[in-house]
C-alpha cells in the first residue's frame, strides 16, 4: 500500500480492517476528480475512429494461471509479476484527454472491455485478432497462434488502456507512444452496428469465453454489481 500510494500521490487516510477467523479482508475506497467535461468516458466512439491499445495484452490470463504452479524462468517470473503487480497507466489516460473518443480500462479483457466501449457509445467495434500485441514472454509461454490470441483477448486483468480516436490522431498518438515509452497499437477500428467482434483475415475468430461478466440483481427497480 505504501508503495502504490508513493507511486500515484495519494494519501492513505484511516480504513477499517475486518479479520473474521483466518481470513484478513482490506475495503479500499479511492476518491478523485477530473475536472468538469475532462474525463475520458466510454461515450463518444464514432464510425471511422481506429481502436487502439497499451502495451500487451493476455500477460496476466497467463500469469494467473502460472501463480498456481512453481515453474520457473524469466517468462514465467515476468507474466506472474504482471498479473500481481499491475500498474494502471494513469499517465496515458490524462494524456489522451485531448486526443481520444473514447477509452476503457481493460480489467474484464480486451473483447469484453471493448464491448463496454461499443455499447456504450452505439456503434460496433472490430478488432484483428492478429494486430494484438503479445509480450515476448507470452509468446515464449503460450505462442502466438490464433487460438493463443484469442485466449488473450479474453484474459482479464491487464489494466491496459483500450481507446478510440479519429484517423487523424494517429501521428499524435504515435508521438505520445515515444514520449511516454509505452507502446501503442491500433489494433481495429469503429464501424455503424453494434457490439464487439475478433476478427482475422477469414472472418470472425471464436473466442473461448467472453470475458468476465458482471452479474446483477435488481433492487427497488434498480441494477446492481
Amino acid at each position: 500500500m505504501q508503495r502504490a500510494c508513493l507511486a500515484f500521490g495519494l494519501p492513505l487516510i484511516g480504513g477499517d480492517t475486518i479479520c473474521p477467523g483466518e481470513t484478513t479482508v482490506l475495503s479500499l475506497t479511492a476518491i478523485g476528480y477530473s475536472g468538469a467535461g475532462r474525463a475520458l468516458a466510454r461515450t463518444g466512439a464514432q464510425p471511422g475512429d481506429r481502436l487502439w491499445v497499451s502495451g500487451t495484452i493476455g500477460d496476466a490470463g497467463a500469469g494467473l494461471a502460472l501463480a498456481r504452479t512453481q515453474a520457473q524462468g524469466d517468462a514465467a517470473i515476468f507474466l506472474r509479476d504482471r498479473y500481481w503487480w499491475p500498474q494502471p497507466r494513469l499517465a496515458l489516460g490524462l494524456a489522451l484527454r485531448d486526443l481520444a473518443s473514447a477509452a476503457a480500462d481493460i480489467s474484464d479483457g480486451l473483447l469484453a472491455d471493448v464491448g463496454h466501449i461499443a455499447a456504450a457509445s452505439g456503434v460496433a467495434i472490430d478488432i484483428d485478432a492478429m494486430a494484438i500485441p503479445l509480450s515476448p514472454a507470452y509468446v515464449a509461454h503460450c505462442g502466438e497462434d490464433l487460438a493463443q490470441r484469442a485466449t488473450a483477448a479474453t484474459a482479464g486483468d491487464d489494466y491496459e488502456l483500450a481507446f478510440t480516436a479519429p484517423p487523424h490522431a494517429a501521428t499524435a498518438i504515435l508521438a505520445l507512444s515515444q514520449r511516454l515509452g509505452l507502446m501503442l497499437t491500433c489494433i481495429g477500428r469503429v464501424a455503424a452496428g453494434q457490439g464487439a467482434r475478433l476478427l482475422d483475415s477469414k472472418g470472425p475468430v471464436p473466442a473461448p469465453q467472453a470475458g468476465f461478466e458482471h452479474h446483477y440483481v435488481e433492487s427497488a427497480g434498480k441494477g446492481e454489481d
